[in-house]
């Protein structure tokens, strides 16, 4: 009897699937697609996914591989992110995991409302923030900036938001705490208690007074480096999965939006603040990037996601990233505090 024969596994959220897909069902598609793989032997899920994805781990006769289950009505931008992922994965098949092309060659197979994309499986657990971890990623990162500027994607057109911009707007539209919590709503004592208002307000007026020195360069990265898109193993870096969401956008912000996010995460697992300031500062002296125009860069990438969970509040009346902004509220002072640290030094 196969493993995974009463095993139903959950489907994404607003996927319009009115029950979770069945192992049997998996197991069905993989036969039918993937004959090359042998026959299945146990379905369990993995880390990743998200409102519109789910990851499931694969072991069949002959290989162990990763499938994403993504419902995406419009399958064109997967089919660039795929020939883009594919091409990072030419670079290190072991960091950046290749994508499987199934039995017609290609590397989306479409069931349904849902497409379907198998990559090869990574050993690896979710970044903990560690000081190896972190110096690791800190490297990664240097390897992966050098590499991707030589790449080319022209037939993206999205583009980060000018992050003067961004803080314009959000100075303009809630320059008060009363403005403001109309729009998101009681989100309990921490976050009022936390003056989030004040914070974000300082951190646009840092952004809005930067003197950035010269003009973008945008190249295409992954955006959506997060500790469960970092696999590491043995303390250092073992694989950077979820390639879906690059685009092209300004290196510093990059980079500066993913040293503080990984930054928050090593900080929370005991890893201390100056380690993790230095560890920034070590990456922008290697890139040669100005220290503080990055992470000024990095925060107003923090203010693009506020701004974005804000709109659809305001106009969605969807209040389900409000668990968020406490964290991103978080993300915009400790970056304005690495700075000022630097600044003082």
């Amino acid at each position: 009897m196969k493993l995974f024969t009463s095993d139903f596994f959950s489907a994404p959220q607003n996927s319009g699937q009115s029950a979770p897909i069945s192992g049997d069902h998996i197991a069905e598609l993989v036969s039918n697609f993937y004959p090359h793989l042998g026959a299945v032997q146990n379905i369990t899920p993995c880390d990743g996914g998200g409102i519109n994805s789910a990851n499931l781990r694969i072991e069949t006769e002959n290989s162990i591989v990763v499938a994403k289950k993504k419902t995406a009505p419009d399958i064109k931008p997967l089919e660039r992110q795929a020939v883009f992922t594919n091409e990072i994965a030419k670079i290190n098949d072991t960091l950046f995991p290749s994508l499987l092309r199934n039995s017609r060659k290609e590397f989306l197979t479409v069931d349904g409302n849902d497409v379907w994309i198998l990559q090869n499986f990574a050993e690896g657990k979710q970044f903990q923030g560690s000081l190896g971890e972190l110096i690791s990623y800190c490297k990664t990162l240097i390897t992966l900036r050098s590499t991707l500027a030589t790449m080319k994607a022209e037939d993206l057109s999205e583009q980060s938001l000018n992050g003067k911009d961004i803080a314009q707007t959000l100075l303009e539209d809630f320059s008060t705490t009363e403005a403001l919590f109309a729009i998101t709503g009681p989100l309990g004592p921490e976050i009022l208690s936390q003056n989030w208002n004040e914070i974000v307000i300082q951190a646009c007026d840092r952004v809005l007074q930067a003197d950035i020195g010269r003009p973008p360069t945008l190249s295409p990265f992954h955006i959506d480096l997060h500790p469960h898109n970092v696999l590491c193993h043995k303390n250092s870096i073992a694989a950077i999965v979820d390639w879906e969401s690059f685009r092209q956008c300004n290196a510093e912000a990059f980079i500066g939006f993913s040293l503080i996010k990984m930054g928050r995460q090593s900080v929370a697992n005991g890893v201390g603040f100056s380690t993790v300031q230095q560890q920034i500062f070590a990456v922008c002296d290697k890139l040669e990037l100005p220290y503080t125009n990055t992470l000024l860069l990095g925060l107003s990438e923090l203010l693009r996601r506020i701004w974005n969970v804000i709109n659809v509040n305001k106009m969605h009346q969807d209040r389900r990233w409000n668990s968020f902004l406490p964290l991103i509220m978080r993300n915009v002072g400790e970056g304005l505090y690495f700075i000022d640290k630097k600044e003082r030094s």
